[in-house]
């Protein structure tokens, strides 16, 4: 046996069994007409129809606002409360902006069976950095917290608290998250 006839039969060995599997399976262009590419808005987790979006309209909801404090640390994310003990856990965190007697009498009632509250504290750089609230909307596909940040002011200096919106509002299964708004904003119309 030569050398050259050994390597000729390793080569077929090893490699044989790729290049059979290339010739067999061909090339796939990503080009190919054939072939459709989704671009990330078109996809859907949950697997929903994007025909069954409905005109913008407001999501029926109260609104409490308040602040907190520097060393709050529970209230990272959007804390979602669904019974009584997590929304205790998170209300204790901030200072309601609402007038009345102090303890609980400020805290509202909440019918746990058809309603949640969601925690929106948003972080700002410095004093003069503002959030307003637009409420709440739905296009039945998923809900969002309308935010406005703008800067109002001069002579910014460090923030010593931070605002936090408390929405409560019928429970639903839609994904829902702060939808940030730029420029002039007219609030959404109502529902029928």
């Amino acid at each position: 046996m030569s050398l050259r006839s050994f390597r000729s039969r390793r080569f077929v060995r090893v490699l044989g069994p790729a290049l059979l599997l290339l010739m067999v399976t061909g090339c796939v262009s990503i080009y190919d007409d054939k072939i459709k590419v989704q671009r990330p808005e078109e996809m859907d987790p949950y697997q929903r129809n994007v025909l069954d979006k409905c005109t913008p309209h407001t999501l029926p909801h109260r609104l409490i606002t308040g602040t907190m404090n520097l060393g709050t640390t529970v209230l990272h994310g959007f804390p979602y409360a669904e019974n009584q003990a997590s929304f205790d856990f998170y209300w204790n965190s901030i200072a309601p902006d609402i007038t009345g007697a102090a303890g609980d009498s400020l805290k509202p009632d909440i019918n746990w069976d058809v309603q949640v509250a969601r925690f929106i504290p948003v972080f700002t750089s410095n004093s003069c950095e503002k959030v307003r609230t637009y409420g709440m909307e739905t296009d039945c596909y998923q809900v969002s917290y309308l935010l406005y940040k703008y800067v109002a002011g001069t002579n910014c200096t460090n923030p010593t608290s931070y605002p936090v919106f408390v929405y409560i509002y019928p429970k639903s299964a839609l994904p829902a998250g702060p939808k940030w708004l730029t420029g002039p904003y007219s609030t959404p119309t109502p529902a029928p």
